[in-house]
C-alpha cells in the first residue's frame, strides 16, 4: 500500500508538474540559499529537464556569478538542478509593505456585550467571541 505522499508525487510527475513544484520550493528558499548581496541580484526563472535558468540583474553580477557556477550547482542539487544557465534581465524583488495603519478603537454596543456575557459562560470563548466581533467591526465599520 502506497502512502498518500507517494501517490501525490506520482500524480504530479504524471501531470508533468514535478519540476514546477521543485522550482516553487527553490524560489521560496532562494534568499536563504544565497543570502544578500548575491541573492538580491538573482532570480530562479525556469527549471526544465534539470536545467535552471537564473536571471541576473547586471553585467557585473553576471560575471561574478559565473565564477561561482559549480558551487551554486552543488547548493541547488537538492532541488533537482543538474545544470545552470544565466541570463541578463530584470530581477523582481518583493516590495516591503508599509506597516498597517493603527486601527481606530472600536466600541462594541453594550447590548451586544450583555447578550454575549449572559449566554456564554466560558470566559475564554466569551473573550474570543468579543475579539472576533471587534475585529469584524474594524474591517467593516458600518456592518453592525
Amino acid at each position: 500500500m502506497k502512502s498518500i505522499t507517494t501517490e501525490l508525487s506520482d500524480i504530479i510527475k504524471d501531470l508533468g508538474l514535478y519540476e514546477e513544484f521543485r522550482l516553487e520550493f527553490l524560489r521560496k528558499d532562494f534568499r536563504t540559499i544565497f543570502p544578500p548581496p548575491m541573492g538580491e541580484h538573482l532570480y530562479p526563472s525556469t527549471l526544465k529537464r534539470g536545467q535552471l535558468l537564473i536571471i541576473v540583474d547586471s553585467h557585473v553580477w553576471l560575471n561574478e556569478i559565473r565564477l561561482h557556477k559549480e558551487e551554486m550547482k552543488k547548493r541547488l542539487s537538492g532541488y533537482g538542478v543538474e545544470s545552470i544557465r544565466f541570463k541578463l534581465g530584470r530581477v523582481f524583488r518583493k516590495k516591503k509593505g508599509r506597516p498597517a495603519p493603527a486601527a481606530a478603537p472600536v466600541n462594541i454596543p453594550e447590548e451586544l456585550i450583555d447578550d454575549v456575557t449572559l449566554k456564554i459562560k466560558d470566559p475564554h470563548i466569551r473573550e474570543s467571541l468579543l475579539n472576533a466581533i471587534k475585529s469584524s467591526m474594524q474591517r467593516h465599520p458600518k456592518g453592525i
